[in-house]
């Protein structure tokens, strides 16, 4: 839009300089420098377009006025000249905003991968953020993020599609020092295909037919971290060698995210289970009392649940703390079933979990608890062979209704009422 909004600029003015010159009998042509501003004007937009007005502005002052002088011949050397001249200014504009441009646009890719890595809870949706984000720019189909360990196996695997691949695939991959996601990681190889071959995730074992595609590498901290790829079974759509290098700088840009990511959450979040800590929950809440205050009261209402496994010190001193931290991972995919776009999960420590319900009351909420506590007790949980049951008591508090003004008195709270809960005889959820 700012592009074609420059060009009728440029039309404009160009058309002026003319009427000036034919109609008001200014001798203006023959001055090049007076077409300097729409050729800068345009070069800023467009790398090209400077060099394309400045030849045709100067064939159209050929066509236009050469009849005006009496040899045609010093005309067409001053024309020459003149083309010369504009087309070394729009060359050297080009060059100026071009690097400009590359510059904004990796402050831009920066600027918006920051925001989707801020705005996602857990890593599973910052992947796929960045996997969104990845197929959008690039007008891709699909993109997929590798990320291999310092001793060279597959550590994880995130895919826009959630496309499944068996690990050993990927481990038998990288195990042979020939194959092409070998090459990608270890050599630091660039690769692109605009035709159907065997997909080099599973080159191996020679199956699935890969799209086109390009892979890169992703480094952080200096170290290669993974790959990442993005494909694309559009007949139109091929990929470039330059979409290659601008797809490699934008992997250098992932990996710098990546690493800030992970030093960022290695303060807020819970490492065992990839989810909020303790210090994030406490910024949530914080988020949510200012909220309050500078908005009407009547208008934000949020539940806050706390839930503690019961009799979870036994399992860690007759099972061992392994099959205790199985537990809590299980105990964290079926507390998440109910956690909604707008809600919020977190450990605030060992076997204690908050969620924070947006929009609900406290008495929807009890009953969405009380939902996930019969699930929960009938669930068969697994440590090795053996299969046990186990339970959780709740507490509820709610803002405003709860006149809870601080983290602090809100986590007091919760606790207060938990510890009733507890002494009712567990496996019970108190909200008063």
């Amino acid at each position: 839009m700012k592009f074609k909004l420059a060009l009728i600029v440029a039309i404009i003015y160009t058309a002026i300089v003319y009427f000036a010159h034919f109609v008001f009998k200014y001798d203006i042509l023959h001055f090049n420098w007076i077409f300097i501003f729409p050729i800068i004007l345009m070069a800023y937009y467009d790398f090209n377009a400077g060099i394309y007005y400045s030849i045709a502005v100067n064939f159209t002052k050929l066509s236009f006025v050469a009849d005006s002088y009496s040899k045609g011949e010093k005309y067409t050397a001053n024309g020459i000249e003149g083309m010369i001249f504009l087309i070394v200014i729009a060359y050297i504009s080009g060059i100026f905003f071009e690097k400009s441009r590359e510059k904004d646009s990796k402050l831009l890719t920066y600027s918006e991968l920051i925001k989707i890595a801020s705005e996602k809870e857990n890593r599973d949706k910052f992947y796929a953020g960045i996997l969104d984000y990845t197929v959008k720019k690039f007008s891709g189909e699909s993109a997929f993020i590798i990320l291999i360990s310092k001793e060279g196996f597959l550590k994880d695997m995130y895919s826009n599609t959630n496309e499944n691949i068996d690990s050993n695939i990927i481990d038998k991959a990288l195990e042979d020092k020939n194959s092409l996601i070998s090459r990608i990681f270890l050599n630091g190889e660039k690769q692109r295909s605009n035709f159907a071959s065997i997909d080099f995730r599973y080159e191996n074992n020679g199956q699935n037919i890969s799209p086109k595609f390009m892979a890169v590498p992703i480094e952080a901290d200096g170290k290669k971290i993974g790959i990442i790829s993005i494909e694309s079974k559009d007949n139109y759509r091929n990929f470039t060698t330059d979409d290659l290098e601008y797809f490699s700088e934008y992997a250098s840009i992932v990996g710098l995210i990546i690493e800030n990511l992970e030093y960022y959450k290695r303060g807020l979040y819970d490492e065992l289970l990839d989810i909020p800590g303790e210090r994030y929950i406490k910024k949530k809440v914080e988020s949510i009392l200012i909220e309050k205050t500078q908005t009407n009261e009547s208008s934000v209402f949020y539940s806050i649940v706390m839930i503690d496994i019961d009799n979870f010190k036994k399992i860690n001193e007759i099972y061992s703390s392994l099959n205790g931290d199985s537990i809590l991972r299980q105990s964290v995919e079926i507390i998440k079933s109910i956690v909604g776009k707008n809600d919020f999960m977190g450990r605030i420590s060992g076997n204690c979990f908050i969620l924070i319900f947006a929009n609900k009351g406290k008495y929807i909420t009890k009953d969405i608890i009380e939902e996930l506590r019969i699930n929960y007790m009938t669930h068969d949980f697994t440590m090795k062979e053996r299969k046990i049951k186990m339970t959780f008591s709740a507490s509820i508090v709610s803002v405003p209704l709860d006149n809870v003004n601080s983290y602090e008195e809100i986590k007091e709270l919760l606790e207060k009422r938990l510890y009733r809960a507890k002494m009712t005889g567990k496996n019970y959820i108190v909200e008063y």
